[in-house]
């Protein structure tokens, strides 16, 4: 028999332990995006679900609307809604964007943001001048308005 020798070696403890402390991250970071959905409570199912044209969610921070609300839109696309006809409106700029990074690329046709963006896009795509204030001239607005109303 030939003169090819192979030699197997256990890995050291340690280096298996890195590597396997790896593959659990890999795997965790892959299952909670993929099971997100799954480990929703009765009442968030219940609106991922439900089949009203609108609603609201009103939850403390942390409680999980965001997921909630990708899941629904997530879902009436899949049932054939155009994500162009999907309206969502978030009390925070920072809870659209996270929204909007959640859904991904196939959703920039979607209103996604707060209630005043929303309606700054809405008046824009109907060609409507808008003019946003500055607190100083708020405040030079509201003077006027006290001044003319004695």
């Amino acid at each position: 028999m030939g003169g090819n020798k192979h030699t197997i070696t256990a890995p050291r403890k340690r280096d298996m332990s890195k590597l396997l402390c790896g593959l659990m991250k890999l795997t965790i970071s892959i299952l909670t995006a993929d099971r997100k959905m799954s480990m929703l409570t009765q009442e968030q199912e219940a609106i991922v679900n439900c089949n009203h044209r609108h609603f609201k969610v009103l939850s403390a921070a942390g409680s999980g609307k965001t997921t909630v609300l990708t899941g629904r839109i997530k879902r009436l696309c899949t049932e054939g809604v155009s994500p162009s006809s999907i309206m969502a409106i978030t009390f925070t700029r920072r809870a659209g964007k996270e929204l909007r990074h959640r859904l991904g690329e196939g959703f920039k046709e979607s209103l996604i943001g707060t209630f005043h963006s929303a309606i700054l896009n809405i008046m824009h795509e109907q060609g409507k001048s808008v003019n946003v204030l500055d607190e100083r001239e708020v405040e030079d607005v509201i003077c006027g308005c006290a001044n003319r109303l004695g």
